[in-house]
């Protein structure tokens, strides 16, 4: 039984990623910031039908948009292709007109602050849990993201968090409630746009 997971464990450690870095260490000097998806088409390994075919949409930066459609109608899909989780089979995701296939990856990647539909939460802290991405934030940064998600009243409840933002929250966040984990997940993503990401993304 123990070989068997050894195995597995190994078969992950050695999986080769989908979405490979082409172009290390290529960080374009940014003008305006506009992100566009060109002719985008996207179908997933095994299947026939696409779940965007020649898909066309430009966000200018400094503007506000909003994905609207039926469930599993694939606006997470497109925020995953927007921030290169996966890559397009067709067409392109660009910045400022450049495909991000030809940017470094990470530096692409830290321009955005996401919260996702489920948020992950780890066995550690409130605090831990936002400054994860960040561990050396400043701690008026902090203080500024827990009020932007609301958490500095959740914090102050000191029946349930007696340590405030010091105390542990268990393994994948069992002493915090679904829209307490919405919380956390909204200040990391303030603490990534205090500390530099251009592009805040809400699914």
């Amino acid at each position: 039984r123990h070989l068997i997971a050894a195995e597995r464990l190994q078969e992950l450690l050695t999986e080769e990623p989908d979405v490979i870095n082409e172009a290390e260490g290529t960080v374009p000097t940014l003008q305006s910031g506009t992100l566009a998806f060109e002719n985008l088409s996207l179908v997933y390994r095994g299947k026939d039908n696409p779940v965007f075919d020649n898909f066309n949409l430009t966000i200018d930066a400094g503007t506000m948009i909003a994905l609207v459609g039926k469930s599993g109608s694939g606006k997470s899909t497109l925020v995953s292709l927007l921030l290169r989780v996966y890559d397009p089979t067709g067409g392109a995701v660009t910045i400022d007109g450049i495909n991000i296939r030809s940017t470094d990856r990470d530096w692409y990647r830290r321009l955005f602050a996401y919260v996702p539909q489920e948020v992950e939460i780890f066995d550690g802290t409130i605090r831990e849990n936002i400054t994860y991405a960040y561990p050396g934030v400043d701690e008026s940064c902090v203080d500024q993201a827990v009020k932007a998600a609301c958490l500095h009243e959740i914090a102050s409840d000191t029946s349930r968090f007696p340590q405030g933002l010091e105390t542990p929250v268990g393994e994948r966040g069992v002493r915090l409630s679904g829209g307490e984990r919405q919380r956390v997940g909204i200040a990391r993503a303030y603490v990534a746009l205090l500390s530099g990401a251009k592009v805040l993304v809400l699914d």
